[in-house]
């Protein structure tokens, strides 16, 4: 299966070194071995989106690719389709599933953003404190829904793969310091000749004080600058601030990434 849109190319590229995929007829199965409870990463990718009567077939396939798996907590597909197409999702969201829309945003040029905060050190993270203490940030600005001590333990998972990627030499984990302290991170990592941006986050204390924008531009400004890189992509949820905050920075809307997911009752 030739994977067509930027998003899905190149979120296999960054689930990490544990992931598995496995090619169905018309879809593939993505794993994230080290971390089953990881949503967006234990997956079907479909070709085309569903279909009526898609339903059972979908379920059925989920649950022979990772019925078995523990710690496996929901049923998620996506399909590789960039326009925004929902085929006959209606009815998975009758049985219980969330349509998920997300914007796919690419960026040739960075723009200085008016936001942006001189007082900020860019630069990548380096030894144990320093990832230990991103994970501590992504954790504080988490979304209430999530309970504390699963998404550490999901959050540790996923640091681990991305610092594994980067000791691969296949990209980095930055850095915003002020003063010295971590007050914002992220991911970029190199897939072919694009840059794919990974978590952006920004500690909860020091928002709206141009970190996220200046965190941003400067890590786009140095990766264009590499003979490598053609573009940049990152994903973002159409109706979440930080979108406002990736076109201040020269991102320009590209493509959609459509899927769902449903909680897998026990």
């Amino acid at each position: 299966m030739k994977i067509k849109s930027l998003a899905s190319r190149t979120d296999l590229a960054v689930l990490g070194p544990s992931q598995q995929i496995e090619e169905g007829d018309d879809y593939l199965v993505v794993r994230c071995v080290d971390n089953p409870g990881f949503v967006w990463g234990n997956y079907l990718l479909f070709e085309e989106p569903p279909k009526q009567g898609d339903l059972a077939h979908w379920c059925e396939l989920y649950d022979e690719a990772f019925g078995t798996t523990e710690g496996i907590i929901n049923q998620t597909f996506l399909w590789d389709r960039s326009n925004g197409e929902v085929g006959a999702a209606a009815e998975f969201v009758e049985a219980g599933f969330s349509l998920e829309k997300t914007m796919v945003l690419t960026c040739e040029k960075a723009i200085k953003p008016t936001k942006w905060n001189g007082q900020i050190e860019v630069r990548p993270i380096v030894g144990d404190a320093e990832y230990e203490a991103a994970t501590e940030l992504q954790v504080r600005s988490r979304e209430p829904i999530f309970p504390e001590e699963s998404y550490r333990g999901f959050r540790k998972a996923r640091m681990a793969a991305y610092r594994a990627l980067v000791e691969e030499g296949r990209g980095n984990w930055f850095g915003a310091f002020l003063h010295g302290e971590l007050v914002g991170d992220l991911g970029l990592f190199i897939v072919g000749s694009l840059g794919r941006y990974q978590f952006v986050s920004t500690d909860p204390e020091y928002r709206r004080q141009g970190i996220c924008s200046t965190l941003m531009y400067e890590t786009a400004k140095l990766t264009l600058k590499r003979q490598d890189v053609d573009m940049l992509v990152i994903a973002s949820d159409p109706e979440y601030h930080s979108t406002i905050v990736y076109k201040s920075v020269g991102f320009q809307f590209k493509e959609w990434q459509v899927g769902m997911t449903r909680e897998i009752k026990k």
